[in-house]
């Protein structure tokens, strides 16, 4: 219904021009495993086509077909009050273009040919390219060649920005690192009872020597004297972990351990029942069994056998070694036997 409300502009020449990409950049997301560099890319990759722009990733996106500003309540409300008249329509299977790197391998060697990925970048223009694990193209323990240091230094005027994804900026090429516009640097923060959060720092500061980050500055005495601002913080939304494709992450490996469980459905009397026999006082008690020390109940027979118990030593032995010292015989303690006597001894006479 919603689609028919109004009439559709045919000439749109004004209105791309207005979302024409700016002036290209190189930029570079880097923070440890688990940290939110990919939860980071793909909120970056919606928000730009949210925005008009083209956007190319090299991990899966799971995308709605298209967006249409009618359909939503700011872009409404928005155009109400500022009076504007146009709503867009952007299509994102046209929009979004997925770059599978696994393409670019080398099949004898199978290490990634960063020279054929670097021809493919340098023929795109007026688009966000957005490269995961960066380090696998521009390794900084190998040497980029010209068309890979032509496409990292050639972004500005061709209106093209790149986004380098990695875990360190010391593992991608010292030519990246010089071109690089801003860092910026995920980490997630968790508290008991709350959403995870992701904060985001921004640095254009760069140490000279090594074109490394700066995130911090101290002075002489080991004083922080100034720190990277937070460039972006929020709560994790679910809407954009369902937008990147985890099963593509795993490479689609086949799931290689079966977990071994059991399932109960239990119904709110139930649930209650288990709850009331974890607390301590309708817990069973456990059954103790008293053991007796009086002597009256243990056979006679038995005490004898606990005193003259002994064991006596080998006569054979004793012969056949002939004046040979005999090795001493081992006796059963019998101080248990002597206390559980006199015991009994002091009951009865207590008793008379």
């Amino acid at each position: 219904m919603r689609q028919n409300i109004g009439k559709r502009i045919v000439d749109i020449s004004s209105i791309v021009e207005f979302y024409e990409a700016q002036e290209g950049e190189v930029q570079h997301i880097i923070g440890k495993t688990g940290q939110g560099k990919t939860y980071e890319a793909t909120r970056r990759a919606l928000q730009y086509l949210y925005s008009g722009y083209t956007v190319y990733t090299t991990w899966r996106l799971n995308l709605p077909e298209y967006y249409d500003e009618r359909e939503h309540l700011w872009p409404i409300i928005r155009n109400i009050f500022t009076f504007k008249r146009e709503f867009i329509r952007f299509n994102f299977r046209d929009n979004w273009k997925y770059v599978n790197l696994d393409d670019f391998i080398d099949a004898k060697t199978g290490v990634m040919n960063s020279e054929a990925l670097s021809i493919f970048l340098a023929k795109l223009t007026d688009c966000i390219f957005m490269l995961d694990e960066g380090q696998d193209v521009f390794d900084s323990h190998q040497r980029s060649g010209k068309i890979a240091r032509q496409t990292i230094t050639r972004t500005r005027h061709m209106h093209k920005t790149l986004i380098v994804i990695s875990q360190r900026a010391q593992a991608v090429d010292v030519t990246a690192r010089g071109n690089v516009t801003f860092f910026y640097k995920c980490e997630k923060v968790s508290w008991p009872f709350f959403p995870t959060r992701f904060r985001v720092y921004r640095t254009d500061e760069i140490d000279e020597s090594n074109n490394y980050p700066i995130w911090v500055r101290h002075n002489s005495t080991g004083e922080k004297v100034w720190e990277a601002d937070i460039w972006h913080s929020g709560f994790a939304k679910k809407r954009i972990y369902d937008a990147y494709d985890s099963w593509y992450m795993r490479k689609q490996q086949v799931r290689s351990q079966n977990i071994s469980l059991e399932a109960y459905d239990l119904s709110f009397k139930e649930k209650l029942m288990a709850l009331l026999l974890k607390m301590p006082y309708f817990k069973p008690k456990k059954e103790v069994i008293h053991i007796s020390t009086d002597l009256s109940t243990v056979p006679r027979e038995t005490l004898k056998e606990a005193e003259t118990a002994v064991e006596l030593p080998n006569e054979q032995l004793l012969r056949d070694k002939g004046p040979a010292r005999a090795a001493p015989t081992k006796r059963k303690p019998k101080a248990r036997t002597d206390k559980l006597l006199r015991q009994s001894q002091e009951s009865a006479i207590e008793q008379a």
